[in-house]
């Protein structure tokens, strides 16, 4: 077991089982400001503004169902300019607890009908860590600033053709021989 497998996740919602009537239980889910602070560390942005989940959880064979949505404000780092990128994320959650749900070592590919298949931890599952973790998979892998920073970040920005001129022993010669100024 890896240090990360035997900390406690940052925004835990663990619902006894027991608890769950067959009809199903609803709830809504609603990240505090020291949980949203600890999820951003964990996923390497500047900040979850919001989170906000309803769900509700059935009973499905020996296991359980849990549908709902999931609302999120994050800001993400640009991966080109460094600016901040708002982002607002909507997924809707359709997971599924089950007790032989072992995390399986090697990349299962699922089509769109499948299930995310969730571990049952003891007699409970942990609603919050699974919003959690859909919220991580939606983030955008590779958020972009607005088309008026981007101009903004060009403008500062060298061709290939630029650096190698620039970077050339001969570039101060051919900056003095085109400056009027330097000619007496």
């Amino acid at each position: 077991m890896s240090d990360t497998d035997m900390t406690s996740p940052e925004m835990s919602r663990l619902v006894e089982t027991g608890r769950i009537p067959l009809h199903g239980l609803r709830m809504t889910v609603d990240a505090t400001p020291q949980e949203r602070e600890a999820l951003a560390r964990r996923f390497q942005i500047p900040e979850v503004r919001s989170l906000h989940a309803d769900v509700e959880i059935r009973p499905l064979g020996t296991g359980y169902l849990l549908t709902g949505e999931l609302a999120a404000e994050v800001v993400q780092t640009c991966v080109i300019s460094s600016y901040p990128v708002e982002q607002k994320v909507a997924e809707t959650l359709n997971l599924q607890f089950s007790p032989d749900g072992e995390a399986a070592e090697e990349e299962v590919e699922l089509s769109e009908g499948d299930l995310d298949v969730l571990p049952l931890t003891g007699d409970a599952l942990d609603v919050g860590e699974a919003i959690a973790e859909t919220l991580a998979l939606a983030l955008d892998p590779y958020p972009r600033a607005s088309d008026e920073q981007m101009a903004e970040v060009r403008r500062f920005l060298m061709t290939e053709e630029e650096d190698r001129l620039a970077r050339s022993p001969f570039s101060a010669l051919a900056q003095n021989r085109n400056n009027p100024a330097d000619k007496g």
